[in-house]
């Protein structure tokens, strides 16, 4: 039996902002994860991390949210500078406005942010990614 959650259309989201959050490790290499919408009728309004691992002092890392895909039209990036230490916290800058708009789990092509990392030749380290979605 395959469960599925029933949302009203009235309520997309139950209390606002609604967070997602995931820990993201420093890549050397360019790594890309897909996270799903679970609401309705959303934006990505804001993001930020927190440093939860030392990041190596070898680069930055960078952060981009993308929609719905790998190389999809970035929403948002946050750079983490090289060293930072536990607990540094950075923001987020909108990349596309328009992109971070009307997203659902009920469209295929607006359904999931990508979060692509680009880090260091070290790659060591990681943060938390918090992400806040709001009625659209």
């Amino acid at each position: 039996m395959t469960y599925t959650a029933t949302k009203p259309d009235s309520i997309p989201i139950p209390v606002q902002p609604s967070q997602l959050s995931c820990y993201v490790l420093n890549s050397a290499d360019e790594t890309n994860l897909a996270v799903s919408i679970p609401w309705r009728n959303c934006r990505l309004a804001h993001a930020y991390t927190v440093v939860v691992g030392v990041v190596d002092g070898d680069g930055d890392m960078e952060i981009d949210l993308e929609l719905n895909a790998a190389s999809g039209t970035e929403m948002m990036t946050i750079t983490v500078a090289a060293s930072a230490a536990v607990g540094d916290i950075d923001e987020a800058t909108v990349s596309s406005s328009s992109a971070c708009a009307n997203l659902s789990r009920e469209d295929t092509a607006r359904d999931a942010v990508n979060i692509e990392v680009n880090g260091s030749t070290t790659g060591t380290g990681g943060v938390m990614l918090h992400m806040f979605f709001e009625s659209d």
